[in-house]
């Protein structure tokens, strides 16, 4: 067995393992001899005496690695040889004189924009100092400093060292408290709150990102909904309306969006995680905001920071699918579109919010298809006077006495029965019960110098009070009364409000 042994030894010392592994003791030991030989900067023997082991071991290497970064923050080298370095987290105190002399020197290089590929463990102290805050005039500088160095050495020499600077960035300005907005650091977060900013803030954005949000977060194809083929445009708009009606419902305590879509959560993070970084070190701000949906914040009790943000509920897709399924079928009905839908169930309160919303859509409609006439009140009397001093002069004396008699008659059958008039006048009850007769009151409104619009607009004012909306509507450009009213109107109209 120890001739089998003392074989393999020997086929081992002659294999290319072996030879390097000779080979690196020897340089390391020339290297040794060299820097005995040499002087040492000054600046590298009071960095190595400022060492203090004396701190906690809890936050020695952190509190170390900043206050020795601090007494070299300015120090320059020119060293003319270059040793590799290998170390997890590595600090200054990891280095012996001949590496810190390759990383300052390497350093002076990157500071005058020269960026040389060097082994990575030095490339992470020079990150380390950038997130301390060493090196630089001001935190501005330094994030420079950090979105500079990924995009010329990260990104052509280490890809792994690239992701973990991208995730530095956020945290840096996070802790530095610097405006995300200027960069593109939270693009992936920004890009998936979006969707639920959009509905919970719907006021800041168009209506077609609003409903866009809401379609993604359904699974019921409500493009199918014949009014969206109709008028796409019309369709966002009262969809938009029916979100609104849903979201206002919170404040009586119905809030479909945290049931159904998405719910505030809060998670502790650790900013600059894997990195060598100063804890002790005070942030700009305890308070920060990505957007409208994700903050972060600082407890400062705990001595913890926490990411708030909404996360997805599982089955969003369904039950918003049911949600829009049913502003489908009411769409179908009021608008009498299409085939009639088979209702799915969703709360009362919800389906109430649909309708309301389908109502003011309606009632914004009607008031776009009939504007309200702008009249000069000034000039409307003496219209009135000069139109019936015109009728009055083509009418004879006979004309005039039957047509006063009728007038008369008229007025007294219609208004003598009724025992309230609602704050309408004479000429408005008559109307209302000629309109309930199936008559049309254009002509008895004409012969009294009315016009029948604003007639019509002073009756669905008045009677709102009393039916909560309007009574009368133009259809074809004549007064319809509004058949859902009726039996309301004609008790109290036609039965003398018994």
């Amino acid at each position: 067995v120890y001739h089998e042994q003392k074989l393999d030894f020997k086929n081992w010392k002659k294999s290319s393992r072996f030879v390097e592994r000779k080979n690196k003791f020897t340089e390391d030991k020339i290297d040794l001899n060299f820097e005995e030989t040499q002087s040492v900067p000054k600046e590298i023997k009071e960095m190595i005496k400022s060492y203090q082991y004396s701190l906690n071991g809890a936050i020695r290497r952190e509190q170390n690695f900043y206050s020795q970064g601090k007494l070299m923050a300015d120090y320059e080298d020119d060293y003319d040889r270059k040793q590799s370095f290998l170390r997890y987290y590595p600090t200054y105190h990891d280095l012996t004189v001949g590496q810190a002399r390759t990383y300052f020197t390497w350093r002076t290089k990157i500071r005058h924009n020269i960026y040389e590929k060097t082994s990575d463990s030095y490339a992470y102290i020079y990150l380390y100092e950038l997130l301390n805050g060493i090196g630089v005039k001001n935190s501005q500088e330094g994030l420079e400093g950090l979105i500079s160095f990924n995009k010329n050495y990260a990104q052509k020499f280490s890809s792994e060292m690239g992701t973990y600077i991208e995730r530095w960035i956020r945290d840096y300005l996070i802790f530095y408290n610097i405006d995300s907005k200027t960069y593109d650091s939270f693009i992936k977060e920004r890009d998936k709150d979006k969707k639920y900013e959009q509905l919970l803030y719907p006021q800041n954005f168009s209506e077609h990102e609003v409903v866009t949000s809401l379609i993604r977060l359904s699974n019921y194809k409500i493009t199918n909904c014949p009014l969206y083929k109709k008028d796409e445009e019309k369709f966002e708009h009262l969809l938009a309306l029916i979100w609104q009606q849903i979201l206002d419902l919170r404040q009586d305590g119905f809030d479909f969006f945290t049931n159904y879509i998405a719910y505030k959560n809060q998670m502790t993070v650790q900013l600059f995680a894997a990195a060598v970084f100063n804890h002790n070190l005070i942030s700009k701000t305890n308070s920060y905001e990505v957007d409208q949906i994700r903050k972060y914040f600082y407890d400062e009790e705990k001595k913890t920071w926490y990411c708030e943000s909404y996360w997805g509920l599982a089955g969003q897709k369904s039950i918003v699918g049911n949600l829009l399924h049913e502003v489908d079928r009411e769409v179908r009905q009021s608008f009498h579109l299409g085939r009639n839908l088979k209702p799915r169930k969703i709360e009362k309160h919800y389906l109430q919010a649909i309708k309301d919303g389908i109502k003011e859509y309606q009632i914004e409609e009607h008031k776009l298809n009939h504007p309200e006439l702008e009249i000069n009140l000034s000039q409307l009397s003496m219209i009135r006077e000069d139109a019936a001093d015109t009728r009055d002069s083509l009418l004879t004396e006979e004309e005039l006495k039957a047509e006063q008699e009728e007038k008369t008659q008229v007025e007294e059958n219609s208004v003598d029965n009724v025992k309230k008039d609602y704050g309408l006048s004479k000429e408005e009850v008559t109307t209302v019960i000629m309109l309930l007769n199936g008559e049309d009151p254009k002509k008895y409104l004409k012969e009294n110098h009315l016009m029948a619009a604003i007639v019509i607009d002073n009756i669905n004012e008045k009677m709102f009070d009393e039916i909560g909306d309007n009574v009368v509507e133009f259809i074809d450009d004549a007064p319809i009364l509004i058949e859902d009213y009726r039996e309301e109107l004609e008790d109290m109209f036609l039965k003398g409000n018994s």
